[in-house]
């Protein structure tokens, strides 16, 4: 029997959880950006969550410390989660693809918090191993889920290029705005940090202004009387009636 006392105690344990989940969020958002790679970086809050349920596992019951730990070790979990609902957004073309893999995600994270409590069973009390023993499997399925994905984007990108640098490929007019899914649409790239730093440093490269040295002076040639410049009114800033100006702002809205 739980009295209430027990029951604030475990309260008050378990309230560190959410320090630690946000700690290794921040962290591991941080760390994306840093290396540039946030798939492969989300992957190790759910490591430390398969090292947290370890120890769950492994350790007797007296070793209170021990369990504890790694109690606080498993809320590091939902790192990755965030990481694939950002991958929603970025690696999934087409209105109706999208719209299915948001439903999917959304429809899978209910079914596994409904299913999830249904494996601690009183019977397996106070360990719970099947129920554990399931976060865990999960967990080292989450990362390889993760893996895959990485990996996959990665040789997809790769294929993608070289289907652009084929002779014969021609690229349809307005063919980032057609309603083509990922798959479809050979000048999709997959989100990865990596590809985003290298488009960067490229795009500074072209932006960067290319100064023209000043022609050398002559020290022979006489300088000449300047004339008085007349000032003429260039074309382009022409004056417009009242009517035409108010048109013209019209047609441009």
């Amino acid at each position: 029997m739980v009295t209430p006392h027990g029951q604030r105690l475990s309260l008050l344990y378990g309230t560190p959880g959410g320090a630690v989940e946000i700690v290794f969020l921040v962290a591991c958002g941080y760390l994306g950006d840093k290396y540039r790679n946030r798939i492969l970086i989300s992957s190790t809050g759910m490591i430390t969550a398969i090292i947290g349920v370890a120890l769950i596992v492994g350790l007797p019951l007296e070793n209170i410390k021990g369990r504890l730990a790694g109690y606080y070790l498993t809320q590091a979990s939902p790192t990755p989660f965030v990481c694939l609902l950002s991958l929603i957004s970025s690696n999934v073309a087409g209105y109706t693809k999208k719209t299915t893999v948001a439903a999917m995600y959304l429809i899978a994270y209910c079914v596994g918090n409904i299913i999830g409590p249904q494996t601690f069973r009183p019977q397996d009390a106070p360990r719970y191993i099947p129920g554990v023993i399931t976060i865990l499997a999960c967990y080292c399925v989450c990362v390889c889920i993760i893996l895959f994905i990485y990996f996959w984007c990665r040789r997809q990108n790769v294929l993608k290029a070289k289907i652009r640098a084929q002779p014969g490929y021609e690229k349809l007019e307005n063919q980032e705005w057609l309603d083509l899914t990922d798959r479809e649409n050979p000048e999709f790239v997959y989100s990865l940090q990596e590809q985003i730093l290298r488009n960067r440093r490229i795009i500074r490269a072209l932006q960067q202004p290319h100064e023209t040295p000043p022609p050398p002076s002559n020290p022979h040639t006489t300088s000449q009387p300047t004339s008085p410049t007349k000032h003429t009114t260039p074309p382009y800033s022409r004056t417009f009636p009242a009517s035409q100006s108010s048109r013209a702002n019209h047609s441009c809205l």
